[in-house]
């Protein structure tokens, strides 16, 4: 249970923000999306304007609540994608509700990019990317594996996705699945972390498996090598702004 409140908590409904938003900017908003939840207002990037997150979303209102920009807002001065930066920070958030301690990680002693991967058992490039295991940890890249199985509970690929995540010891029991193995039945309950983690999934619009989340909450693709890998992160890692 604690794991479906997580998500929902930042899922914040819109009425939880309404009373410390200015009236005009709550019925701007209101009137565009009635059934959106609001995750954050905040001023916007010049004065008269506030920034309003709804979700991957982000939408500029003037503060008179007249005019709204929905799409990409960018700082000429800096370079900067303000909207892909607010969707970044805004899939971090999302991440964090999984707790590295239900995510199977395999990481080299002094990781230099740590990687989140949505996977599926029965996903093929989901096995390339395990059969490189080594060459990803050899660049320095730790790899953080999150169930998302693309069929619903009750059938083989969920079922062994349960098996891997909660296997008493799910690194080897993830070795076993990803080299075409089937895995012990585990003892312990895994329906919740299993659908929590793929309602993640589900709510960060992941159009498939594997699904690569960089460190500051980049979409980097799907299966990449280790070389195109190392080279994206270095890439990202060269252009993400200062603090």
């Amino acid at each position: 249970m604690r794991r479906f409140l997580a998500i929902l908590i930042f899922l914040l409904p819109l009425a939880a923000v309404a009373a410390t938003a200015p009236p005009a900017i709550m019925a701007a908003v209101r009137a565009l999306d009635p059934a959106g939840h609001v995750d954050q207002i905040t001023p916007g990037p010049v004065p008269g304007l506030t920034t309003v997150s709804i979700g991957r979303r982000l939408l500029v209102v003037s503060n008179s609540g007249r005019y709204v920009f929905d799409g990409q807002v960018f700082d000429l001065k800096t370079g900067t994608d303000l909207t892909v930066e607010h969707k970044n920070a805004w899939r971090l958030r999302l991440l964090s509700s999984i707790p590295v301690t239900t995510r199977i990680t395999f990481a080299p002693a002094h990781p230099a990019f740590t990687v989140a991967v949505f996977t599926d058992v029965d996903c093929a490039y989901c096995r390339v990317l395990a059969s490189h295991l080594g060459g990803y940890l050899a660049d320095g890249i730790a790899l953080q594996f999150i169930a998302s199985p693309l069929s619903s509970r009750g059938t083989p690929t969920y079922t062994a996705a349960e098996n891997v995540w909660c296997a008493v010891h799910p690194h080897k029991a993830f070795i076993k699945a990803y080299s075409g193995g089937v895995p012990a039945p585990t003892p312990r309950p895994c329906a919740v972390i299993v659908a929590h983690d793929s309602q993640v999934a589900h709510a960060m619009g992941l159009p498939g498996t594997p699904g690569l989340i960089g460190p500051h909450g980049a979409v980097l693709g799907g299966y990449l090598s280790p070389r195109d890998l190392l080279a994206r992160l270095r890439m990202d890692a060269a252009t993400e702004p200062s603090p």
